[in-house]
């Protein structure tokens, strides 16, 4: 019984490992460009955290494809864990003033492919943030 418990009680460690496991955040200062991977967390200097949360939303045009508009990709952003923000990409991304910070959205990769959904994984932003 009791090498049963060890065994649970390694299995046990090794999954909450596994669960706190995210990609290592990124300290950047105002005024520059950064990218940020999905579920990744940038610190601004003074004290803002920004988290690509999610993707909610890519329907932009696929690489291969001639369209006439480069279609909408929705964002959203976690500001200092609790406040959600969407910003969308459409020709160029949106940009919103918040916390004393203006936050711009200035690009999204990869390019949609339109034969599977991406999984958010995939995805980073690139962000600017001024004071």
């Amino acid at each position: 019984m009791k090498k049963i418990n060890k065994i649970l009680l390694v299995f046990v460690s090794f999954a909450i490992l596994l669960t706190n496991c995210t990609k290592e955040d990124i300290t950047i200062s105002t005024d520059e460009e950064f990218w940020l991977k999905y579920n990744q967390t940038a610190i601004i200097q003074n004290g803002l955290e920004i988290k690509f949360n999610d993707v909610i939303l890519d329907q932009r045009c696929p690489e291969s494809w001639r369209c006439n508009n480069p279609g909408l990709a929705t964002i959203e952003l976690l500001l200092n864990e609790f406040n959600k923000v969407n910003m969308s990409y459409f020709y160029k991304g949106e940009s919103v003033d918040t916390f004393d910070y203006h936050i711009e959205f200035i690009s999204i990769k990869p390019q949609n492919n339109k034969k599977s959904n991406l999984p958010n994984r995939s995805y980073e932003i690139k962000l600017k943030v001024t004071q």
